[in-house]
């Protein structure tokens, strides 16, 4: 197989900078995903991965070979798209053996490795069929099979769920990875969605407005967010964020409509490590708890909604201006408008700089 190395890639579409100086590895086998919001560049880096594209300034690397001039059906890449492009007048089986007829390849070897695909995918009893009369499921599964079967050494995958109902995605999900660490194919995933993201990668890099903002396990990704662009992208309902001031004389820091008061070893490194006297404070939904009776750092607010959701539910709060969301058990009793304390679980919570929005602890 083979491992992907992206060297200060930049991508220019007349004034618009797609992707900024994009730096990234991928290692050999892995599962990668990029993840952002529609128009951050990461259908274009995988066009460029794939040669589609041609990068405005970097280089890309197959292992230590560069390959910027190379063609795509040189790359020995397949791709699956989002439409999964079938030829709508072909069976399933010229489908899946179309690339194997353009390279050539003997009668019976198509044969004998298009059954065998069809067969690991679960489609041996489709062969004779048109796409049009298979379910979404099943065309992803030809598309799937016609990328597997030319034995590629990288797959990239450009949002190939997104067409389909919630259910199969998330069936899908679970037989797409299970694929890939049976075939043990470099693999790069686009898609927008963050929950086949964290359940499907080995790592996800998250790119926004065409600039990388985080490298990591999904678990280094949630519990560690680089930035608050990360922190408050990642996460359902997203990381709750308070701007406040640094108050240095009193030891605490004034967030408007209420004050907290950092251990002091937290306090002195926010102190040290700020850019300036701002600083914004991040908690996840869960990291935030109601509070049985008031203390120093008890925060009043009001009660919006609560949404139940199954074996939890989100508790909407109005803290001054701010709507605030914090997961409670379903069993939690609560009437709208009713005020509460709630508090933040120390050790969970994050601080940013209030300049630069990067992490300081």
């Amino acid at each position: 197989m083979v491992r992907i190395t992206l060297e200060n890639i930049t991508k220019t579409f007349g004034p618009v900078k797609a992707v900024q100086n994009l730096n990234l590895k991928v290692e050999d086998k892995e599962f990668l995903t990029l993840l952002g919001p529609s128009g951050c560049g990461k259908t274009t880096t995988l066009r460029i991965i794939a040669g589609l594209e041609r990068q405005t300034e970097g280089n890309v690397y197959f292992d230590d070979v560069l390959v910027n001039d190379l063609p795509p059906k040189d790359r020995n890449v397949a791709m699956v798209f989002q439409t999964y492009a079938l030829y709508p007048h072909m069976t399933v089986y010229d489908n899946i053996a179309f690339p194997l007829r353009i390279k050539k390849v003997s009668k019976d070897e198509i044969d004998k490795r298009v059954k065998s695909i069809a067969e690991m995918l679960q489609i041996r009893d489709l062969l004779n069929r048109k796409p049009h009369e298979l379910s979404g499921g099943q065309q992803q599964r030809v598309a799937l099979g016609r990328a597997i079967v030319r034995n590629p050494k990288v797959f990239l995958l450009d949002e190939p769920l997104s067409n389909l109902d919630a259910k199969l995605r998330v069936y899908m999900r679970a037989e797409l990875k299970n694929l890939q660490r049976k075939l043990g194919v470099t693999t790069i995933y686009v898609t927008h969605d963050q929950v086949e993201a964290m359940s499907m990668s080995d790592r996800v890099a998250i790119l926004m407005s065409g600039i990388l903002q985080q490298v990591g396990t999904p678990s280094e990704i949630y519990d560690n967010p680089a930035n608050v662009n990360v922190g408050g992208f990642i996460g359902n309902p997203p990381m709750n964020f308070f701007k406040g001031s640094i108050r240095e004389d009193e030891g605490l820091i004034d967030f408007g409509d209420f004050t907290y008061t950092p251990k002091p070893e937290i306090f002195e490194i926010l102190v040290r490590e700020a850019k300036g006297s701002e600083v914004i404070l991040g908690a996840r939904p869960e990291h935030m708890i109601v509070l049985e009776e008031k203390d120093k750092n008890a925060i009043e607010g009001k009660i919006y909604l609560l949404e139940i959701i199954g074996e939890s539910a989100i508790l909407d709060l109005t803290i001054g201006d701010n709507m605030v969301k914090m997961r409670v058990p379903s069993s939690f009793k609560a009437e709208i408008g009713e005020k509460v304390y709630v508090g933040f679980q120390e050790d969970k919570i994050h601080f940013f700089d209030g300049k630069t929005e990067k992490v300081i602890i």
